[in-house]
């Protein structure tokens, strides 16, 4: 297993050095977090999204399926009324 590293907590991030974009197969996806990811397991993907730096792949956020629909419930007392708001995905793994 890799040893994990984190950068100083006063370090700016360079917002503009980087992109997202949606991914749109599950391999990608899948490959990133089963080599970073420190549980080497990838859920049943609901969304998958990609973080570029200067166009290079360098990280992956996977959402799928609140564990309860509870989940769905809380945040959605948390949003004004006004709002709408589908079933939420759950942010499940994120890789760097």
């Amino acid at each position: 297993m890799a040893k994990a590293s984190y950068r100083p907590s006063t370090e700016p991030i360079r917002t503009a050095e980087y992109e997202v974009a949606e991914i749109s197969d599950d391999a990608t996806a899948r490959q990133f977090i089963t080599l970073h990811h420190y549980s080497r397991t990838y859920p049943a993907a609901r969304f998958r999204v990609g973080l570029y730096r200067h166009g290079e792949f360098a990280g992956v956020a996977v959402f799928s399926h609140p564990c309860s629909n509870a989940v769905n419930v809380a945040i959605r007392r948390q949003l004004p009324a006004s709002l709408p708001y589908p079933k939420s995905p759950d942010p499940i793994y994120t890789a760097l």
